[in-house]
């Protein structure tokens, strides 16, 4: 389609009044009324990071103000996550992992995971062919009306090229074909819609990437496509020795431990039309849910915090029911049932979960008692300065 601007609408004047505030869908990064790009090698987790975002801003106006990549959700509302290669029950364990207490499910205003594979009806394209042009496709028509009247103010289409036929590998005329199709919607409704896409493979994977635009040049496809959106954020593994750098700030670990695996990420926005930091920042994989949480002095030190309450209380909910905890041995130790414990405990590992316990210990926040005169000593909360004596303590925090 073309046109031809009547200039009179276009006189400097319009300009003179001050300019409309950026609206942000997550503040100072994604914008709203967008097309953008999350890029990240396949496995990474794009897809639980989108589902996480979508949570959020669907979720029910009674749970406190949320982050997403480290920023503050500015805009909350519907949301709509199509998901072009996980099946349904994949897509409910991750929810149930992101969501355990199930509070942002149930009181969302309006929030729809679409598995395209668990449909059942094929491919769903958004755009078609037309000559040597890349038009909308009819199911994209028609699905565009049911979105407007939805008003979502987020969208995801996980990947990008489960979604189209058009080569956006090769041809820059079919990228940016197929991202004026979503530009187009955006646009036309105030939404901020994010395309998930892959990166091709590096060169030499133990070589770290030092920069956004290192990074950007390795995002697959033709330039055309990260030329095309408003703004590109990527994720990308820590080689061995960045990530035991990060696990020594952010976590405590020992310098030069071994890392877990496929536990830390760089991320940074490598294209943006909104002044933006191209700063490189860390990421660490929460061990249940599987998500990429941003990592900074103050989320290192609201993560300890939360992993000391909610120790206290999993130590706690054991003794009541007389199945408590040791610090340290092979059947009864924090470690060795873990499995019990919160994401934040088992996130610090083992060496640092049982030094928090002991320290608890020392702050009279737990106490350590024989049970039933036997020689094991576990662990229980310290009762209240009026509560009925427990059985004897020992000094010590082993």
């Amino acid at each position: 389609m073309t046109w031809t601007p009547k200039l009179s609408d276009w006189f400097v004047d319009t300009y003179l009044e001050a300019p409309p505030p950026r609206r942000w869908l997550v503040q100072d990064m994604i914008p709203l009324g967008t097309v953008g790009l999350l890029v990240a090698q396949g496995k990474a987790g794009k897809g639980v990071a989108t589902l996480d975002l979508a949570l959020k801003v669907a979720g029910p106006s009674t749970i406190p103000v949320s982050t997403a990549f480290g920023r503050p959700i500015a805009t909350k509302g519907p949301a709509v996550v199509f998901c072009g290669e996980d099946h349904k029950d994949e897509i409910h364990r991750r929810l149930e992992a992101l969501d355990p207490g199930k509070l942002k499910r149930k009181g969302a205003r309006a929030l729809y995971v679409v598995s395209i594979p668990s449909a059942g009806r094929g491919a769903f394209n958004v755009t078609r062919r037309d000559g040597s042009d890349i038009a909308p496709s009819l199911n994209w028509l028609e699905l565009m009306e049911q979105l407007e009247k939805l008003k979502p103010v987020l969208e995801v289409f996980d990947p990008l090229q489960k979604f189209t036929r058009a080569d956006i590998t090769k041809s820059p005329e079919d990228a940016v074909g197929v991202v004026e199709a979503f530009a187009d919607h955006a646009t036309k409704i105030d939404a901020a819609v994010i395309l998930t896409h892959h990166t091709r493979k590096q060169d030499n994977p133990k070589v770290p990437i030092a920069s956004a635009a290192e990074a950007r040049a390795l995002i697959r496809g033709v330039g055309a496509l990260v030329d095309s959106v408003r703004w590109a954020y990527m994720l990308w593994p820590m080689v061995r020795e960045q990530a035991q750098r990060a696990a020594a700030k952010f976590m405590g670990d020992p310098p030069g431990a071994e890392p877990a695996p496929d536990a830390w990420y760089c991320g940074a926005m490598v294209a943006s039309n909104a002044p933006h930091s191209a700063e490189v920042e860390a990421y660490h994989r929460d061990p249940r849910s599987g998500l990429l949480t941003y990592m900074d002095e103050r989320q290192r030190m609201e993560l300890r915090s939360r992993a000391r309450e909610e120790l206290l209380l999993a130590i706690e909910a054991a003794y009541r029911k007389d199945r408590p905890f040791q610090r340290t041995s092979n059947s009864d130790g924090l470690w060795e049932r873990r499995g019990e414990l919160p994401a934040s405990c088992v996130a610090l590992g083992r060496r640092k979960l049982e030094i928090l316990a002991g320290e608890m210990v020392d702050k009279h926040e737990l106490q350590v008692y024989r049970r039933d005169k036997g020689a094991r000593r576990y662990l229980r909360p310290a009762p209240a300065a009026d509560a009925t004596p427990d059985p004897p303590l020992l000094a010590g925090t082993n």
